[in-house]
């Protein structure tokens, strides 16, 4: 099993159920810089998505 694979397949399939919503784009975004390794800003992007839910 692919983990990272796997990762991103989840990731799109949130994409696709919340998309036209106000996160929609945050996890286009998410989606763009974990298929480029670029895991630090991922992270970023990923909490600040939490702290507006918090």
């Amino acid at each position: 099993m692919d983990d990272d694979a796997d990762a991103v397949d989840v990731l799109e399939e949130i994409i696709d159920l919340l998309a036209g919503t106000a996160g929609a784009s945050e996890l286009k975004q998410l989606e763009k810089l974990i298929e480029q390794y670029a895991y630090d800003e991922a992270i970023d992007i990923a909490k600040a998505m939490l702290e507006k839910l918090a």
